[in-house]
């Protein structure tokens, strides 16, 4: 039976914004002499090369003058429009086509490091300072990114599950709420990649949600969306590994608030 995850994110998918992702890093390395900071499903990638990509590219810059000085070489030159998400978030989309012909909408989502805000619908708090503080170098097929710690980065997944989930409840659009459903699924088999390949400190995941202000609650509430999600995410079989680890991290963290 076909599973919701290979919709939107198989390898023909993925392989497609794959080659977007190396070249946009490779000018980034030349043109501005860094490393980007890459956040989202290409940075679990980088840690879990087994895995899936990432249909989308997730850009941490240090500042919005190197962002806008970005979009104007970089992404509007090469085919992307801006599309307006909310009020507030801006991304920019490029159809490709794929091996086998399909067309397929790829987005680049630009943050800044001094993002920090709290989300009004669950209040967790999204600060990309972090990853700018604690991140990595990693190479990604061949090309060369900074990615956060892989503690923070799990971190962030809890998030954004918890984020989209509620988000998809309240939404009337039925469109954008299948949208943040494939989103969730593509994050719940993220989060169970890290768990269960990554040797993940718990104490350290605990003190990155505390300081996301993600409680013990919604800690709980995140293990069960991931155990809802395990068939349109395939992660059937490596869920349980999942769930013994998260455990222990929501007792972790139950612990400091008890």
């Amino acid at each position: 039976m076909a599973k919701r995850i290979d919709a939107h994110h198989s390898e023909e998918v993925t392989e497609a914004t794959r080659k977007e992702f190396q070249a946009f890093v490779e000018w980034y390395n030349k043109k501005l002499g860094n490393l980007p900071l890459i956040v989202g499903g290409w940075a679990v990638y980088a840690y879990v090369p087994s895995g899936r990509g990432s249909r989308d590219i997730d850009v941490v810059y240090p500042s919005a003058e190197m962002r806008d000085r970005t979009l104007r070489s970089y992404w509007l030159a090469n085919g992307y429009r801006e599309e307006k998400l909310d009020l507030f978030t801006v991304s920019y989309q490029k159809e490709l086509r794929t091996r086998n012909g399909a067309i397929i909408a790829i987005h680049i989502d630009p943050f800044c490091k001094d993002e920090d805000t709290v989300d009004k619908r669950t209040g967790i708090r999204l600060s990309w300072r972090l990853a700018d503080k604690h991140c990595v170098e990693k190479r990604l097929d061949g090309v060369s990114v900074y990615v956060p710690e892989a503690e923070l980065l799990a971190a962030y997944k809890i998030g954004a599950i918890l984020k989209r989930e509620k988000e998809m409840e309240e939404t009337p659009d039925k469109a954008w709420a299948d949208h943040l459903a494939s989103k969730i699924v593509k994050d719940a088999y993220d989060l169970v990649q890290l768990f269960s390949n990554c040797n993940l400190g718990h104490k350290r995941v605990s003190a990155f949600c505390e300081y996301l202000e993600i409680t013990p609650g919604q800690l709980k509430a995140c293990g069960e969306l991931v155990k809802r999600h395990k068939e349109d995410a395939g992660i059937e079989e490596s869920v349980k590994k999942f769930e013994e680890e998260f455990a222990r991290l929501h007792k972790k963290a139950a612990g400091k608030t008890g």
